[in-house]
């Protein structure tokens, strides 16, 4: 009896000394996957610092950075407005040229009015003012009234000076 006694606490304590190896590789796996867990906990912990330190200076960077950015903003405002005045500029000259042009074209047209009047024969008959300096002139006072209507008061005055 004593024997079967000793054999069954021989088995128990072989049972637990068992479950005892089993608990401790457990228990070493443990560490292990703790140890494993706390360099990862390190690393996210040394990015961590890494990404605030980063954000830090990114903030610094902006921080420095606003007032320039104002200022080109001004100055690109200031840019905005002379580029509208220099367009509106352009578009006023580019109506004067315009009316320029239209003008060298209708004082082309006079001129050709002008040029198709026969020449004189002699440099006296251009300077006399007679019956046929006066015909002359009424002949160049009609093309122009035509070509150039602007110009018949003036036709008018020299005609009445002439007479």
């Amino acid at each position: 009896k004593r024997r079967a006694a000793q054999r069954v606490a021989a088995k128990q304590l072989q049972q637990e000394a068992t479950k005892l190896g089993s608990s401790r590789a457990m228990l070493e796996k443990g560490e292990k996957r703790a140890g494993l867990v706390q360099r990862c906990l390190e690393e996210v912990h040394a990015r961590l610092d890494s990404a605030k330190m980063g954000k830090i200076q990114a903030e610094n960077e902006i921080n420095q950075l606003t007032p320039a950015f104002a200022e080109l903003g001004r100055h690109l405002e200031i840019a905005e407005t002379d580029r509208r005045w220099l367009q509106g500029e352009l578009d006023k000259l580019r109506q004067a040229s315009g009316g320029l042009r239209a003008e060298i074209v209708h004082l082309r047209e006079v001129r050709n009015a002008v040029n198709a009047m026969p020449p004189e024969d002699s440099k006296e008959s251009r300077m006399s003012v007679g019956r046929a300096g006066l015909d002359r002139f009424a002949t160049l006072q009609r093309r122009l009234a035509t070509a150039a209507p602007q110009l018949m008061p003036l036709c008018t005055r020299a005609r009445s000076s002439m007479e």
